[in-house]
């Protein structure tokens, strides 16, 4: 089960819906190495996920297990 999810945008808000969403890896290290840091092109630092085409300002990792069991 992939219980790692992976979101990220580009704008201060988030998307509606899964708009944010960029998918579900099976261990925290496989969704971090995931993202690269890199310097961006609207703001000092920006973020590349693999297979994305484009920057994001911000990422975020969630245990989708803490969710479900209610943590």
């Amino acid at each position: 089960m992939k219980w790692f999810l992976l979101i990220a945008g580009d704008h201060y808000y988030p998307e509606v819906g899964d708009g944010d969403w960029i998918g579900c890896y099976t261990t925290r290290e496989e969704a971090e190495n995931a993202v690269q840091q890199i310097e961006g092109k609207y703001w000092r630092y920006a973020y590349t996920v693999q297979g994305e085409d484009r920057q994001f300002n911000w990422y975020e990792i969630i245990d989708l297990r803490k969710w479900v069991e209610g943590e």
